[in-house]
């Protein structure tokens, strides 16, 4: 634990929060600054900073909770859906130097926006700028001991026929939709069984693709993140 950290202070029972949920590595307490009813946050125990600073087994029970509670607070304040998200690092506008993931209950016309509104202009990049976020996604992963090939001929749909046609079993894309500001936030992750894809955070792709390398079901994998409509081929490496 950190002893200048308030939500350290939280775990330790020093500072008083409402409660919601608690395990030996996860808690979960309302806002004291709701942005909604019920708005929560999902915090480790463990002191991490960053996304990036969670080891598997902290961040699968952190991801594994936010699952679990997200519709437990929708349905006990009767709300229509929720944002479910992180604000990474200063520039993403993190104030509390402890990994939060925020479920926001949304009500139909409460006046609010997507996720997609936190951010300013999408990037206009080309492809070669693509092309190098991805190289360097590709390179994060062989770092992480994980195998990579790197497919950038031809549409997306011909990509994942190929990759499935030599039995690759896990696809990455790196698309304009999941890239925000100077680098990837998000890229889809596909399984070549079912074809079923969720967007996932960058920083939780070598965990996750490690977790689903050691025997993790794609379903249990993939179950906090959000799915991608299969039907829509997105453009990108």
């Amino acid at each position: 634990m950190s002893d200048d950290c308030i939500f350290c202070s939280i775990v330790a029972g020093d500072i008083p929060a409402r409660t919601v949920h608690e395990t030996d590595s996860v808690l979960a307490f309302l806002d004291a600054n709701p942005l909604a009813r019920g708005h929560t946050l999902v915090i480790p125990k463990s002191h991490a900073q960053h996304v990036g600073d969670l080891d598997a087994d902290l961040a699968s029970d952190l991801f594994d909770a936010v699952a679990a509670l997200t519709p437990r607070i929708e349905e006990a304040v009767d709300a229509d859906g929720a944002n479910v998200g992180v604000n990474d690092g200063e520039a993403a506008g993190q104030e509390v130097p402890h990994v939060h993931i925020h479920v926001v209950p949304r009500f139909e016309g409460d006046g609010g926006a997507p996720i997609h509104a936190v951010a300013g202009a999408r990037p206009d990049l080309s492809d070669d700028e693509l092309d190098a976020v991805a190289d360097e996604v590709a390179a994060d992963l062989r770092a992480a001991g994980l195998a990579v090939a790197y497919d950038d001929s031809g549409s997306i749909g011909r990509r994942y026929r190929r990759q499935d046609e030599v039995g690759t079993p896990f696809c990455v894309t790196v698309d304009r939709d999941g890239i925000e500001g100077d680098g990837p936030d998000t890229v889809t992750l596909r399984e070549r069984d079912s074809a079923a894809q969720v967007r996932i955070p960058v920083a939780d792709l070598a965990a996750e693709l490690t977790a689903l390398r050691e025997g993790e079901p794609f379903a249990a994998v993939a179950d906090p993140y959000d799915a991608v409509d299969t039907d829509v081929e997105t453009a990108g490496n």
